[in-house]
């Protein structure tokens, strides 16, 4: 199947209508890996070959919005920083865990988060699904130089 046909069947299957603008966005986000910002999206969607219409930030926005309510998005939000996107498609949970002092960002090892899950479970019956989960506080390396001496 092409990318074309399955991010149209993709966001079929999340209940979306797969507008031109919509598959842009899914297309730029699933080949530009990673998180990215509206303005990387922009960029990426404005650099492809044959892209004959320029879509409006309020319409990525829009969409970026659509996709993260279905679950096909995540979104990492820091004050004073651009939200930024990831695709995370049919793929399982995972999460982040993201600095606040250096905006160090690194995945939280499956394992720890399937005992997280565990817990939750455990304590209070219920069944997590933790989605696209950031955890913020403080890398090793910034707690290091908060040290006082001693």
């Amino acid at each position: 199947m092409s990318c074309t046909a399955d991010t149209i069947e993709l966001l079929h299957r999340a209940g979306l209508r797969a507008t031109n603008g919509r598959a842009a966005v899914v297309t730029a986000l699933r080949h530009a890996g990673g998180h990215r910002s509206v303005e990387d999206l922009i960029e990426w969607i404005d650099g492809e070959p044959g892209r004959h219409v320029a879509l409006s930030v309020s319409t990525i926005y829009r969409t970026l919005d659509a996709l993260e309510v279905c679950g096909l998005v995540g979104a990492v939000r820091r004050q004073g920083m651009p939200t930024t996107f990831e695709w995370m498609g049919a793929q399982e949970s995972h999460a982040h865990l993201l600095c606040e002092r250096c905006g160090l960002e690194e995945m939280l090892p499956v394992a720890v988060q399937r005992r997280i899950e565990a817990s939750i479970t455990r304590s209070t019956a219920f069944q997590p699904w933790l989605g696209h989960l950031t955890i913020r506080g403080e890398c090793a390396s910034c707690a290091a130089r908060r040290l006082p001496p001693a």
